[in-house]
Formats: structure tokens, sequence, C-alpha cells
């Protein structure tokens, strides 16, 4: 049987393993004890804490499991395959484009990562006045993409309006500060067949240090939802995480359109205050989806350059719900904590990723 210790007062109980009161007990009680003592109160303390700190650690990792994105963009290579190595992760294949002098590239070089291990990004260039097209061409996985939002009817006072929920995210980061952008210094975003009656999608810059959302009904333009972001204060070489949603309501029909535009590489809830929001003033009668076309992402060709600028990119994920958290990029691991038993007595270590220290 085995002794018993209480640690806040360092004192313990031994179990007898033979006749009581023996030589032998009394010794290795003895012993036992100055063991304990031998350690310092804190010692156990912090190895209590460390404990907690662990199972709490283990039971937040498994309370969600988010939704997975229908298309992912990771850039970790120029492959126009799926997979790593490629433009597209999942969902889809990818191509690079751009019309001279604009140029685009998968920027590999470690020291310029969004953050260190994300890997490889997507990096745009663009000459004033010069065609602005620099950017990927995906195409995505049949119903997937941003269709994967819609059904034409069921929703709406009269059961037959359109459903449209979904979101998507990306991180980006330019070498000119948002004081400095000209209107459409950055179109990420133009999805559209422009046929009569369908759906289209945009986000770019309306004017200085703003971020535009649209959804609208290319037929009529009084169905549509536009959130915009204005004094962002955009700072040049920075990351930006930026988040759409969208949202029906089944008794009206009417969109809501949320946005976020939030500095760092941070996580952002889909349940906090978004930074613009609007909902339509009617149901959509949309007829058909933003079409079978290629998504092109970065800089969306719409005239000329208004501005001379390098801007980069990562991560773009598409969804066909509302996930709860859209995810920060990955960054090493924090200092871990381990535990290991010797002698029935715990020893806490610090560690880093691949290093005991």
């Amino acid at each position: 049987m085995a002794s018993k210790f209480q640690l806040g007062s360092r004192s313990h109980v031994a179990a007898n393993r033979g006749p009581s009161g023996s030589a032998d007990n009394q010794k290795r009680s003895q012993r036992e004890q100055k063991e304990v003592s031998m350690l310092p109160s804190s010692r156990f303390t912090l190895l209590a804490a460390a404990t907690a700190a662990t199972l709490a650690l283990g039971c937040v990792s498994m309370a969600h499991a988010d939704l997975t994105p229908v298309l992912e963009a990771e850039f970790s290579g120029s492959g126009t395959g799926t997979g790593t190595g490629n433009i597209v992760q999942t969902g889809g294949t990818g191509t690079l484009v751009a019309t001279s002098p604009a140029t685009s590239a998968i920027g590999t070089t470690p020291a310029n990562e969004f953050t260190s291990g994300s890997g490889g990004y997507l990096l745009t260039t663009q000459t004033a006045g010069g065609p602005d097209e620099a950017g990927v061409s995906i195409t995505p996985t049949a119903g997937g993409g941003f269709n994967s939002w819609v059904s034409l009817t069921g929703s709406g006072p009269n059961g037959n309006d359109n459903t449209i929920n979904g979101a998507f995210d990306f991180f980006f980061r330019s070498n000119v500060a948002g004081s400095s952008w000209g209107a459409n210094a950055i179109r990420v975003l133009d999805y559209t067949s422009f046929a009569t009656g369908s759906l289209r999608l945009v986000l770019d810059a309306p004017q200085a240090n703003a971020i535009q959302l649209q959804i609208k009904n290319n037929a009529n333009g009084s169905q549509t939802a536009v959130p915009t972001a204005y004094n962002l204060n955009i700072q040049a070489n920075t990351i930006y995480h930026v988040a759409g949603t969208f949202t029906t309501a089944p008794n009206s029909g009417y969109v809501t359109a949320d946005l976020w535009v939030v500095e760092g590489n941070t996580a952002i809830s889909s349940t906090s205050t978004p930074t613009a929001t609007n909902t339509s003033s009617l149901a959509f009668t949309a007829t058909a989806n933003f079409g079978s076309q290629p998504i092109v992402f970065g800089h969306v060709s719409y005239g000329n350059a208004a501005t001379t600028m390098t801007t980069e990119f990562d991560q773009f994920r598409i969804y066909n719900g509302i996930p709860t958290t859209f995810s920060a990029l990955p960054t090493p691991e924090p200092a871990t904590l381990g535990l290991i038993d010797i002698g029935g007595l715990g020893i806490l270590l610090l560690g880093r990723k691949r290093k005991m220290v």
C-alpha cells in the first residue's frame, strides 16, 4: 500500500507493510518524509496549477468542432492541382493570373511569411494607371464556392424568395497605408456571371481607409445589402483579418451582410459586433446564382490601377454556413508544460516545440 502525502503541511501517513512499529517501517517513513521536506511547498503549488491548466486546455480544445471550409486556398505553392504545394488546398483548383505590368506570384520566403510557420502567400503588384488584374483564378468543385450559399427558392413571405447563408474570410497586408488608397485601390472580389437576374458579390475599397462588402441582384438594384467600414486607419505592412457573413431571415427574406476588418493575426468570432453591417430592404428574387465562372481573388480587373502598391494575401476560405470562429493563421506552439512522474513525485518541466530545455 502506498504512502499518502498531505502536501500543504508536508506531513505524511505511511501505511504499514509489515508488523506495526517495525524498524523497517520506521526507516521507510523517515526516508519518505525527508524526500518530501527537500521539495519546497511552492513546487507543489506550481505542479498543481500546471496540472489544472493542462486539463483545462484539453477541455477547451474539444469544446467545439467548427465548420470546415468548402474551399480553402492557403497558397502553399504555385501548383494548379489540389492539396499541399498547390494554390488551393481543398474545394477546387487555381492558377495565377495577371495583366502586365501587374504581377502575381506565390511568396515563399520564410522571413516574409504572414506568421512564422504559416507558409506561402499570394503576392500581387500593380502600377497606377496600368491594368489592375493580379491574383489567382480559382475553379471551385461543382456546387462549391460561393454558390454553396444559395437556394433560389425557399424563404420570404411568398416562400419562393432566395435564401443566402454563408461566409468567407482572408488575411491581407499592403505596403501602402489606407490613407493613400484611391477608389478601388483594392478590389479583392467581384464575382458574378452578369446574367440577368443573377447574384453579384463585391469586396472593394470605395475610398481611402474604407472597405465595402456588397451582395446584390443584378436585375434589381434595390435588392442589395452593403455594409461599409469607414475610417479604418489601415497601416502599411500590417496584417488585417477580413471576414464577411450573409444570413437570410426566413420570414421576411431580408438578407443581412456583416463585415469584420480586424488588425493583426486575430481570430474573429461571428457573434462579436461587426465592423459594419447592413440589411436589405427587400427579399432577394434572383433567378440565377453567382455563375459557374472561376473566382478571381486578389485584385480583380476593374479598369486601371488607382495606386502603385504591393498587396499580399493569405488563407482565403469560403464556408457554406456561418462558423462560430474565423480562426487566426497558424503560429509556432508556445511553451508547453510537461509532467514527468519520478518515484511518485511530479516534477514540472518547461519545454518548447520539438525542444526540451
